[in-house]
């Protein structure tokens, strides 16, 4: 079985294969696949650590271009990963709904923007507050938490509305750039900090931040797609069956470069920007991502993602606005639990969806 039907076949959670994989690399490898085998599984080592050695300083580049960019302009650090961090690490997946749209894998559109939402909460924020507990005593404004929630509750209901054949429509794609600037306007008076430094002798200066965090967007990207196309390939040559495969590290792999950029913010005691980030992504996603493809493209929305998906999105929305309203910070119980929630989602999705 190809890749691609694998990750067709495995739903939500999943994203369409990288088109740089398939136009550069693989070719590559398949030659050496079969001509060089010896060469092929060293060279697959090798993909995997560089790999990760890409995501480890992807993930500082980003760390330092946003800190420094909070400095350069005196911008709140909190919106600086609600806006541009998080425009950031949300490329991919326009990126990737705009493939699928495309290429007529339409109904992977909506089930990359929720499996990404999904991720983000749960594997994501879990995994980095377990390494390091995360202050979230007033990192974000008090209107963004319900903004989150409300934005979510209104893109499950923007797709569950009774359309033919449950279609995204342009109308619903242009409701949701409406809220996309709302937000954006909503975030204008948070854009000064009043106690943020401005630019001093040592600093970045605003441009060269922006341009370190889109570079290290770019690397985390890469190192994401090198990373999984070597470890799927030794997988294959250890035995591993192509389901389990799409399971787990195509799984993984598709947050691979969130998780980088979220775990190097929390060891560098960014709160606010890792906070606002996952956040922002999360609204990118559905107001941006899910309203310029829709804008564009008028696509179905898969009605099974209403059984575990979409209430699952809801859920662990809903529970990170509780665990941000009391005093003590983020830790491992705290991220146990949304691991946990966001494992028991992926198990009932595999069974009712096969």
């Amino acid at each position: 079985m190809e890749p691609a039907n694998v990750l067709a076949m495995q739903g939500p959670f999943f994203n369409v294969q990288s088109l740089f994989m398939e136009s550069l690399l693989s070719p590559i490898l398949d030659q050496w696949q079969s001509n060089q085998h010896t060469l092929y599984v060293v060279v697959l080592v090798t993909l995997v650590i560089v790999g990760f050695y890409l995501l480890f300083k992807g993930g500082d580049w980003l760390t330092d271009g946003a800190s420094g960019l909070v400095k350069a302009s005196g911008t709140n650090p909190a919106v600086i990963g609600l806006t541009i961090v998080s425009m950031a690490t949300s490329a991919p997946e326009l990126f990737t709904s705009l493939t699928a749209a495309t290429k007529g894998s339409e109904e992977l559109i909506i089930g990359n923007l929720v499996g990404s939402n999904l991720a983000n909460i749960g594997l994501i924020l879990g995994i980095a507050v377990i390494v390091k507990p995360l202050n979230t005593s007033n990192p974000l404004s008090s209107w963004q938490w319900p903004f989150l929630f409300a934005s979510t509750l209104l893109f499950t209901i923007i797709c569950l509305l009774p359309h033919e054949e449950t279609i995204f429509s342009r109308l619903d794609g242009g409701i949701c750039l409406v809220l996309m600037l709302g937000f954006l306007f909503l975030l204008k008076k948070d854009a000064r900090e009043k106690d943020v430094s401005s630019e001093g002798n040592g600093q970045l200066s605003t441009a060269k931040c922006v341009l370190l965090l889109a570079i290290a967007a770019g690397i985390l990207w890469l190192g994401s797609e090198i990373l999984v196309e070597g470890a799927v390939r030794l997988a294959r040559e250890a035995g591993v069956g192509d389901a389990i495969i799409g399971l787990t590290l195509v799984a993984i792999g598709t947050s691979l470069p969130e998780l980088a950029a979220s775990l190097s913010l929390a060891r560098h005691s960014q709160h606010a920007i890792l906070l606002g980030n996952l956040v922002g992504s999360n609204i990118f996603n559905m107001l941006l991502v899910g309203g310029i493809t829709g804008a564009i493209f008028t696509f179905k929305v898969p009605p099974e993602l209403f059984q575990i998906e979409f209430p699952a999105m809801l859920i662990l929305t809903g529970l990170l606005w509780l665990l941000t309203l009391g005093k003590s910070p983020m830790g491992k119980a705290q991220g146990f639990l949304l691991i946990t929630l966001y494992l028991a989602a992926i198990a009932a999705s595999t069974v009712f969806h096969g």
